[in-house]
């Protein structure tokens, strides 16, 4: 059983990493650490995103968190991101995930434990304020659930279906489907995911993007 679920596990990660490495649009790779004191979970991010191949942007991103365990199956979050352009550009794109530089979160999170089928759901709600240059702010209301499986004690696949409501427009402006999987070893964690994002934020379109990110979980 166990060299058949490493069977699957390398075929589906695979198969993640062909298929958007032929259409992706942006390039994400990050690096961060993790801190478990208590109740309380810190980390903090950077990470660097390359969006091809019309706008050809070159971002870089650093992101604080901390969350709270409030009971066995709720968490509460708080986050501050910071977005800058890494080549000079000035100009942010006009996406949902780059239209400002501060970004200010509050999440509550609902979660299970993990079933007897080694399966996790979870699903946060989480409140955005984004503060453009010159004050200007964009609201938003998110919602993502996410489902996790522990295929071996190395491999976890997941697949996460967010939705992005505009508070002040009061209008869905932004649906994201995530499927990755984590790969653990001890402290080590990498993911790895492909994203697919419809943003209608200023006209519809269709985003891929494929993201890369190393934990070490102190």
């Amino acid at each position: 059983m166990t060299r058949i679920r490493l069977c699957m596990a390398l075929v589906i990660s695979q198969l993640i990493a062909f298929s958007f490495s032929v259409s992706a649009q942006e390039m994400r790779v990050g690096a961060g650490v993790g801190f478990t004191l208590s109740k309380f979970q810190l980390g903090t991010e950077v990470q660097y995103r390359h969006i091809s191949p019309v706008e050809n942007q070159k971002a870089l991103l650093w992101q604080s968190q901390v969350e709270y365990g409030i009971f066995k199956w709720l968490d509460a979050g708080l986050s501050y991101r910071y977005a800058g352009t890494f080549d000079g550009n000035q100009k942010l794109s006009n996406r949902i995930d780059y239209d400002a530089r501060n970004r200010f979160t509050t999440d509550l999170q609902l979660k299970t434990q993990r079933f007897d089928n080694d399966v996790k759901l979870k699903n946060r709600v989480r409140y955005q304020v984004s503060v453009k240059e010159g004050g200007k702010t964009k609201n938003y209301l998110r919602n993502k659930f996410s489902i996790d499986y522990k295929l071996t004690s190395l491999f976890r696949p997941f697949a996460d279906l967010e939705v992005y409501y505009n508070i002040r427009e009061e209008q869905f402006q932004s649906v994201r489907l995530n499927l990755g999987s984590s790969w653990v070893l001890h402290k080590h964690v990498v993911d790895v995911a492909a994203i697919a994002e419809a943003d209608w934020s200023d006209y519809f379109q269709m985003n891929y993007v494929l993201e890369l990110t190393y934990t070490f979980d102190w």
